[in-house]
């Protein structure tokens, strides 16, 4: 299991820190999960699997991931490459476009609106406290 969850963090262009931090915890921590030196819970693979875009199914050995387009795989680097406060407002804009588009439906629709809601005010809020408010 611990080479998956390495293969796919190398993969993904991800450090050990990238991982830590979006988990919540060291880095130290991720690597000691990745080389089976300390139980991977549920929670564990659940939290990797989210951070990695793959099912935690995929962790554990159940399957394996399934094949992403291009131009997918292209949108995700790029995200992944911009500095927080700009993936946030690109969660929020894209969110605020898709949530209430008459062509999307309604479970789109609602997934979308919940994305805008959680993520519209915290751009906001971060760009404050990054240029020194709040």
């Amino acid at each position: 299991m611990q080479s998956k969850i390495k293969e796919m963090r190398k993969r993904c262009g991800l450090k050990l820190s990238d991982i830590a931090e979006a988990i919540g915890t060291t880095p130290q921590t991720v690597h000691r999960l990745e080389n089976e030196q300390i139980s991977l819970s549920t929670d564990w693979v659940e939290k990797i699997a989210a951070v990695l875009g793959v099912e935690p199914s995929y962790l554990v050995g159940w399957d394996t991931p399934t094949d992403t387009p291009q131009d997918e795989r292209d949108l995700l680097d790029t995200y992944r490459a911009l500095p927080p406060i700009m993936q946030y407002s690109t969660l929020a804009l894209m969110a605020a476009i898709v949530a209430d588009h008459p062509g999307a439906s309604v479970s789109t629709q609602k997934h979308f609106k919940t994305i805008r809601d959680r993520y519209s005010g915290l751009a906001g809020h971060k760009e404050d406290k990054e240029k020194g408010g709040l």
